[in-house]
């Protein structure tokens, strides 16, 4: 896949007299192929789809595509915007970065590189899911409990798995004597966490008595 290269953001203002034009884009380096991994022999890959319904979730080609960026003088928002043009991503950004001006960088290696190196910078968190990649402050997380019913431990951390979000940084923790579960994590990645567990809560027990009430009015008790 040939790496991409552009140069973003505005040029220092020339003298009014000999001004001289924008110095030209950095030359795109020769294409390298990134080594592929080897492939998954059938039993590999039979496990692997019964287990989590696709080959590889760790892994997403998209954010493995090669960039290069210089940046002269741009807004941080700006250059999210940017990298997800390049790769085909989906970007949504939870807080507003258009403050944080990046300026005189050179960015490059994959897409994945570029965010690591833009988070650890800003003080940023990002996730991945299929081609979205969410992006938060990441001192926005906070602490959300909610109810899972009967469901185990187990099989919410199975679920969290399959669903193969890319990079999620959560911590996660799981009361099944009273039936809650509490995620330490920015809003949108909790909201997300939350909405796998509940399509996993179990139905009312057949048998269990259940109060019903219209417009107001108690109903007479029926089993479910």
């Amino acid at each position: 896949m040939a790496r991409t290269c552009l140069a973003l953001g505005v040029g220092l203002a020339a003298a009014a007299t000999g001004a001289r034009a924008f110095e030209p884009p950095i030359r795109a380096p020769e294409a390298r192929r990134a080594a592929e991994p080897p492939p998954l022999t059938p039993p590999e890959a039979a496990a692997l789809q019964s287990r989590y319904g696709l080959a590889r979730v760790t892994r997403n080609e998209k954010l493995d595509t090669p960039i290069e960026l210089f940046v002269r003088e741009r807004s941080l928002d700006a250059v999210f915007g940017d990298i997800a043009q390049i790769a085909g991503l989906r970007m949504r950004l939870n807080d507003r970065l258009d403050r944080e001006i990046v300026s005189q960088r050179r960015i490059s290696g994959s897409v994945r590189e570029a965010l690591e190196s833009l988070a650890a910078e800003y003080n940023l968190v990002w996730f991945a899911e299929r081609d979205l990649v969410d992006v938060s402050r990441a001192d926005t997380a906070t602490v959300k409990t909610f109810q899972i019913g009967a469901t185990s431990d187990a099989r919410i951390r199975d679920a969290i798995a399959r669903f193969g979000l890319i990079n999620a940084d959560f911590a996660l923790e799981v009361d099944e004597t009273n039936g809650v579960a509490r995620v330490f994590a920015p809003p949108r990645l909790s909201a997300r966490i939350e909405s796998i567990i509940v399509g996993l809560r179990a139905p009312v027990e057949v048998g269990r008595q259940v109060e019903v009430i219209r417009f107001g009015l108690r109903q007479p008790a029926s089993s479910d």
